[in-house]
């Protein structure tokens, strides 16, 4: 039988999908996209070093193997086959993946009521994993019964839920809603969705915005990629093998006060990672062809607010930057909602304003005073909307390392 070096992602649909990235990012190898709709072919043929497997095919591949991990029997999905000699054998690293999610985001299941949506093989995973964690109840809710266990979403029981999970694809496309409405949950503390592209899907954006954890599937996809490769080439994990996230697909987002060193970091890391670098005062002085100060003067703080929007706005579909922001702009929810769907947000949290420098481009900040005042003003906001909170009162060089570590590992 045929064993060649070809790795990849088999599934139906899968432009969405950044495995190739993460995968020649982190190990230099080349993975491809193998989408079909005559999977028995596909794995018949056996042309592939090692496949992760994706909808609708987890459950479907099983009877195609030639051995199968206790895993996969238990939870009756697979999402990695290697090819042996050409012998098939089929393991479930989603599973690692999940509980990877769980203990690096700090979720605790134990004795929770979880809600996830959808029935499909990942849910089975899911389910799987939560059992082992100690959930008091898991109820799946869906748009079609599929099981006797599974109940309608118009049928949720809102008020037991803690924990939210979305296992369906709802969420891909910009135009779809979610298919539950946060506001009906009056005991929910986190939100899981698996999906990672965009970065922040719908659901997640309206979990942060209502003070809900919300977590997306990215660190599942990490492990769970990293676990495939190991296990398909024989290899063991070490500290000095860290896989880090692609800076292609998402941007690096700074918020808080003026003067707290925001521009400064946007210069030090874009030339630490060699990628584009917006600061949002900056073009919206050159697009004005006006100082901050000017348009203030003229058009009020209204006639800002209302550039710093559109410039925003522009923002939103651009990927693989840094984006450094006015101190006033997480004021406008609207903007939020914008540098988050792409966004890794990190707040830059200075609290000490020992000096002032004299900058009349600074219309509303004339005085230490003022910076306090705004401080206290805004800073529930910045803390809200945050993924991370880094200290600006370390200097330039621990700050900068503190970002990158994080923006590389989440």
């Amino acid at each position: 039988m045929k064993s060649n070096n070809k790795i990849g992602l088999l599934g139906k649909s899968l432009s969405h999908s950044i495995m190739p990235t993460i995968i020649k990012e982190n190990t230099n190898l080349e993975y491809q996209f193998f989408e079909t709709q005559d999977v028995d072919d596909f794995l018949c043929k056996k042309d592939f070093k090692y496949i992760n497997v994706t909808f609708p095919y987890k459950n479907t591949v099983i009877n195609k193997l030639n051995f199968v991990s206790k895993n996969v029997r238990e939870t009756n999905a697979c999402n990695l086959i290697i090819n042996r000699n050409g012998k098939l054998y089929g393991y479930n690293t989603d599973v690692t993946g999940f509980n990877y999610l769980i203990v690096s985001n700090n979720i605790q299941i134990k004795n929770k009521i979880i809600l996830i949506l959808g029935n499909g093989a990942t849910s089975r995973t899911i389910s799987y994993c939560l059992k082992q964690s100690g959930a008091k109840e898991i109820i799946f809710a869906v748009r079609t019964k599929r099981d006797d266990g599974d109940i309608y979403i118009s049928e949720i029981p809102y008020s037991k839920i803690n924990v939210l999970i979305n296992a369906t694809p709802v969420g891909l496309q910009e135009k779809e809603d979610p298919l539950v409405d946060l506001s009906l949950f009056s005991n929910l503390e986190v939100v899981i969705d698996l999906l990672y592209n965009p970065f922040k899907t719908k659901l997640l954006i309206e979990a942060k915005t209502k003070g809900i954890k919300a977590v997306n599937g990215l660190s599942m996809l990490m492990e769970q990629a990293k676990q495939s490769y190991y296990i398909a080439f024989s290899k063991k994990e070490t500290i000095s093998e860290k896989w880090t996230v692609p800076t292609s697909w998402r941007n690096l987002v700074l918020i808080g006060m003026s003067l707290s060193g925001k521009t400064l970091l946007l210069h030090k890391i874009k030339d630490l990672l060699n990628v584009p670098g917006v600061d949002t005062d900056e073009e919206i002085k050159t697009k004005c062809q006006k100082s901050i100060k000017q348009i203030f003067e003229e058009e009020g703080e209204v006639g800002f607010r209302k550039y710093e929007r559109e410039e925003v706005r522009n923002l939103e579909t651009k990927r693989g930057i840094i984006i450094s922001t006015g101190g006033g702009t997480i004021l406008d929810e609207a903007n939020y909602r914008s540098l988050a769907k792409n966004g890794f947000i990190v707040y830059i949290k200075k609290t000490r304003f020992d000096t002032f420098i004299e900058d009349y481009n600074r219309p509303l900040v004339h005085s230490i005073d003022d910076l306090n005042k705004l401080y206290l003003n805004r800073r529930h906001l910045y803390e809200k909307f945050a993924d991370i909170i880094v200290s600006g009162d370390q200097n330039l060089d621990d700050a900068s390392k503190e970002i990158l570590y994080a923006y590389l590992n989440y």
